[in-house]
Formats: structure tokens, sequence, C-alpha cells
């Protein structure tokens, strides 16, 4: 059964209709089906609090509903979070009896532009809808899981649980978590706790692993082969990015100022060595990592500014 995750913003009360509570967190994961289709929803529920719940959300979906009860700061900041990622399947949902050109200005010129809008909740449509959205990446790429939650179970050992990104995973393959490359063979399979011998891009697994600490895993880290072609930044490490700063990040970003990089399941610190670009502009963006990143090839991030509310997406990041 093909696997698709989807990831809910705005009004995170309407996670009712999101399918069945499953992993909770810093991020709610919401299992619904439509058709052929078992998806996942993604909860930042501990958003706005919490400004990572809304990167790991945003970041790792195919598609996203936005659900507006009310106009607010966070709704907007929310907006432009969708927007950075390049989220270009979704839909909007108005409650309250808000009306189309209320949101229109506010949609202008972001990729949530083109979704379609309702005037009134109709969630199984709106569902069918987030299903429909293209596959992620190819089956026939190098494997690649992100870890969005790991844990030990006696006489199991190293549990993780992720969605696969790309390619075709088999059980017995050995991986590595990266950025750290600890080995990670993949000793069992599971999809919605059912023992499975391969999963391919879009399905959410469990993953029991043999002989791997642990205590040596974290949210982030990606699983891939040893050949795979990611590129690592270790900890401390200096680099220098491209980004496309929002118009609405109006805070001078000078050298010296800490901000936060999001990347797939990651959300690490970065303080500044050079002045950010200005608001609106595009350009390079260079600091000091103050944790270990490791992106795949193409893959896009957002800046964040977490002193900067309450509008505190800088901008769509390239890692080249």
């Amino acid at each position: 059964m093909p696997g698709l995750t989807a990831a809910l913003i705005g009004n995170l009360e309407a996670r009712k209709e999101f399918g069945k509570v499953g992993t909770q967190s810093d991020i709610h994961l919401h299992e619904f089906k439509e058709g052929a289709t078992q998806a996942i929803t993604i909860i930042p529920a501990t958003y706005p609090d919490a400004l990572k719940s809304l990167s790991y959300a945003v970041l790792n979906c195919d598609s996203a509903a936005l659900v507006v009860d009310k106009l607010t700061p966070q709704v907007g900041e929310q907006i432009l979070a969708a927007d950075a990622a390049g989220i270009k399947h979704g839909i909007v949902i108005l409650q309250n009896y808000l009306q189309p050109d209320q949101l229109k200005p506010i949609l202008k010129g972001t990729t949530l532009e083109s979704w379609p809008m309702q005037t009134e909740p109709d969630w199984p449509a709106a569902r069918a809808h987030l299903v429909a959205a293209p596959a992620r990446g190819g089956a026939d790429k190098p494997v690649a899981v992100p870890i969005d939650h790991h844990f030990n179970v006696k006489g199991v050992g190293a549990v993780i649980l992720g969605v696969v990104k790309q390619g075709t995973l088999r059980r017995g393959d050995t991986l590595y978590a990266y950025p750290n490359k600890v080995i990670s063979p993949i000793r069992s399979i599971q999809i919605h706790d059912v023992d499975v011998t391969e999963a391919i891009p879009g399905e959410r697994v469990g993953l029991a692993l043999r002989n791997t600490p642990p205590e040596m895993l974290d949210r982030g880290m990606v699983l891939a082969p040893a050949d795979a072609p990611v590129t690592i930044h270790a900890s401390g490490a200096a680099v220098t990015f491209k980004v496309k700063r929002t118009p609405f990040s109006r805070q001078p970003l000078k050298a010296g100022a800490v901000v936060q990089v999001g990347v797939g399941m990651q959300y690490v610190p970065m303080r500044l060595t050079s002045d950010a670009p200005a608001p609106g502009q595009e350009g390079s963006v260079s600091g000091t990592l103050e944790k270990g990143l490791v992106h795949l090839p193409g893959e896009h991030g957002i800046l964040f500014h977490q002193d900067g509310a309450p509008q505190r997406v800088v901008g769509r990041l390239t890692l080249a």
C-alpha cells in the first residue's frame, strides 16, 4: 500500500479530522487511510512555542492543509514556512465564516496561492486532495530514511521510526546514520506493526537495528548506504548557503547573530560570520554550525531566526 505524509498547519485543533493519533512528542503523527493510500499527518504540536516542530512538519511532507479560523501573526508565519519549504500541493480550509478575499492577499506570491480553497470544511474532500500529491523521491535512488524518533527496546535494541525519503529499503541492508556514519544494519522492517521485507518511498517504517548503540542515534540523522551521495558538515564547520529572504523578515541579521537551519528532521543553530542579505533579497549566508548537518543532493531547507518574533521565518535555503 503506497504511503504519503501530509502536514497540518494553521488551526491545529483540526487534527481530529486527520486520522487516529499514533506517535506523540513535540510532533504528533496521525494516521488515516484514503483509498489505496495509507497517510501520515504531521502536527507541529508544540508550535508556536517551539519553532522547530513547524520546521519538521513543513520540511517532511508531500502535501499540507492550512486550516484558518482567524487571522493571526502565527498564521502568516506558517504560510511563510510552507512557502519556504516549497510545498506545491495543498489545500486551504476556511472556518468561522472567513472569506477567500480576506486570505488571498496574504497568500499572494507564495506557493500556497495555487492551492484550492474550501470556504466551508469538507474534511473527506480535503483528505482525498492531500493524498493525490505526487510521489516523493524515486525508488531506484540510493536509500535515505531520516530519523524522526528512536528508542531502545529491551531484547531488541535500537529501533528508529521514519519515512523512506527515497530508494527501496530491504531487510538485511547495511546502512549508516549520517552525519556521524553510525553503522546501522537493518534487522527487521515494520510498516503499521506488520513485518515486511522491503519499503518504498513514502512509507513510514519502524526499523530494528542490529548492534547499533541507541545512544549514538539522534533525531535528524539520515540512514543511507556507505556510498550515499550525501553532503556532511561537521559540528563547528564553516558553511555558506544560498538564501532567498522573505520581505517579511525585517530584522537586521548581522555577523555574530545566531540563526537556525531547518533541513529534513534537523534543526541546527548557526552563528553568522557575515551579514545576511537584506529583506526580500537573495544572496549568500555564511556561518559556523553548532551541530553536525547532513543533506541530500538538491535538498532545500529553511533559515529561521528564533529571536525574530512575531515573524521568525527568514527564507528558503539552497544547500548546494
